[in-house]
């Protein structure tokens, strides 16, 4: 039971072990269906990579299979990991073509972090002629593949036609904000021209600082929306190692699970 499992470290210890061996297990069996989440944020510095990878550790260990892929103009999230290898430049350019054979490319093209990960791009993808809608197309393409039971999908700030189109194929939209006066004003600007997908967004309030005001609560209204999850300013520097040790984003895992 889920519920009884997270009551304590050590049984949350236990039941991600065995949601572990689980995964293992039936890696080989289809999934019945799988979710699209991007992650996104209108607003520059509030820890969206982190987050992202926080996120996929943390949904591994509730037992999914997880693949995260980053569409960002300068793909530098192999600072967190331990490999840094890059994606081949023809995977680049295949991916801007719409090559037939787009996803057996592709996993020649992947990492493995406790979750799966398309490796960054060593140029920025622009460089090769990759738009959001190549990667909305090689979305469309792994979902059909039944491998994976989550997509992460991590995307620049900028709102595009491109990225509208990904906002409503998403099942769900995180966004990773800040508690900051102008982070919150973003937030308000971003709800007032988004349309449709309201449903879909959940909150998380990363580096949040209990002593200072949060803006969130006062300035902006969230409406129906709510803060999943407050993610404490660390007074190290963070990386994917303490995010796991100390549980971070596990929460909003949880409820996505």
């Amino acid at each position: 039971n889920a519920n009884k499992a997270f009551k304590s470290p050590i049984k949350k210890e236990i039941y991600a072990d065995i949601a572990k061996t689980v995964r293992v297990n039936t890696e080989d069996i289809p999934v019945e269906y799988t979710k699209l989440y991007m992650m996104y944020s209108p607003c520059g510095g509030s820890g969206k990579t982190i987050g992202s990878l926080g996120l996929c550790s943390a949904l591994c260990d509730l037992g999914k299979r997880v693949l995260y892929i980053n569409t960002e103009i300068y793909q530098d999230f192999d600072f967190y990991l331990e490999d840094k290898q890059y994606a081949s430049a023809s995977f680049g350019y295949a991916l801007a073509t719409g090559a037939r054979d787009l996803t057996q490319r592709m996993m020649f093209e992947i990492g493995n972090e406790e979750f799966d990960y398309l490796r960054p791009f060593d140029k920025a993808p622009l460089s090769y002629q990759i738009t959001e809608a190549n990667y909305l197309e090689l979305v469309r393409q792994i979902k059909e593949l039944k491998k994976y039971d989550v997509i992460i999908l991590e995307t620049s700030r900028e709102l595009t036609k491109e990225k509208l189109r990904l906002l409503e194929q998403a099942d769900k939209i995180i966004n990773i904000c800040l508690q900051t006066e102008d982070a919150a004003h973003k937030n308000e600007k971003l709800l007032s021209n988004i349309f449709g997908v309201q449903d879909k967004m959940l909150f998380i309030c990363n580096r949040y600082k209990k002593q200072e005001e949060n803006y969130l609560g006062t300035q902006i209204s969230l409406g129906l929306y709510s803060i999943t999850e407050y993610i404490d300013e660390q007074e190290f520097s963070i990386d994917l190692g303490t995010v796991r040790r100390l549980g971070l984003f596990d929460t909003t895992a949880y409820l996505l699970d």
